[in-house]
């Protein structure tokens, strides 16, 4: 390999992406706020069915695999995000939801983040 490129010893590109998505957490937040948009299309709450597009378009978008975001996953987590208990998320919530799902997916997957 070329020394001093890319990711260091034993970290992979998902690993590393991750970590990004992660530290940089407003700019995370900001691409996340589009795809709420993108996934309502139209629809005027994100509900559980709209979520899941979500989960689809911000695993293309941030380049994540969609096993971080497992249907049951996101419907575990539907519940515990929805903090005014109205059924549906804002986008702020929504923008939470994915990142502890990445936060939980980057945990199980790689460890502690260094």
């Amino acid at each position: 390999g070329n020394a001093g490129s890319g990711p260091g010893p034993g970290v992979t590109a998902e690993q590393a992406n991750l970590d990004k998505l992660l530290w940089d957490e407003q700019n995370t937040k900001d691409k996340l706020a589009v795809c709420y948009q993108r996934a309502l299309d139209g629809a005027t709450k994100m509900k559980p069915p709209e979520l899941r597009v979500m989960a689809r378009l911000v695993s293309q978008a941030l380049n994540v695999t969609r096993q971080a975001f497992t249907d049951s996953n996101l419907d575990i987590f539907f519940g515990r995000f929805d903090f005014d208990g109205n059924g549906d998320l804002s986008c702020e919530e929504a923008s939470r939801l994915f990142m502890r799902c990445m936060r939980t997916y980057r945990f199980q997957k790689f460890g502690n983040m260094a």
